[in-house]
């Protein structure tokens, strides 16, 4: 019965609005009550299926991003780091221009040669997250186990409650 479900599930799904999955009464609504007998599989190839049909087929976004500056002006509102230069200028991008099935943008660093077939994008989302977590931007705090050395969950950051103003806010927003 499980197996029939899910495998009527994989073909009908795609007509089913999920929007209102709060509203039990709603087809949606119900399936999602249903997810724990939904299969991996039909999830998995579900989540393929809609990324793949909103994906774009133009050439990715094109970011400039300079990790000279990042490195040499290190400010404590964190205004130069790399996460601020991204965020800059995405931030000019309509969030559907970077729904792509591959990377979501290219990342061409200031006077580096590097043409970005994975590599310089993978390289800035790194340095990104070295910069979350190394108090160069005032966003998250290590948790208190991790600033004690003790417990579990030592490798946890939390977000700064005093990060509030409107640059933080946005940083917050951009990052998700």
């Amino acid at each position: 019965l499980i197996q029939r479900f899910n495998a009527l599930l994989a073909h009908l799904a795609p007509l089913v609005h999920s929007s209102r999955e709060h509203e039990a009464h709603t087809l949606g609504g119900r399936l999602c009550l249903l997810r724990g007998v939904v299969f991996l599989e039909v999830k998995q190839a579900l989540l393929q299926r809609f990324v793949t049909s909103t994906a774009k087929d133009a050439d990715a976004p094109q970011v400039l991003l300079n990790r000279l500056r990042a490195l040499s002006k290190q400010s404590p509102d964190g205004s130069h780091t790399l996460l601020a230069q991204l965020q800059e200028q995405l931030s000019l991008l309509h969030p559907r221009a970077l729904c792509r099935a591959d990377k979501a943008f290219r990342v061409n660093f200031v006077g580096e040669a590097a043409d970005d077939h994975g590599g310089p994008y993978r390289e800035a989302i790194t340095q990104i997250c070295g910069e979350l977590q190394s108090g160069q931007l005032p966003l998250l705090l290590r948790c208190p186990n991790g600033r004690h050395g003790v417990g579990a969950g030592r490798d946890v950051y939390l977000p700064r409650p005093a990060a509030s103003s409107a640059r933080e806010l946005g940083w917050f927003r951009f990052v998700g």
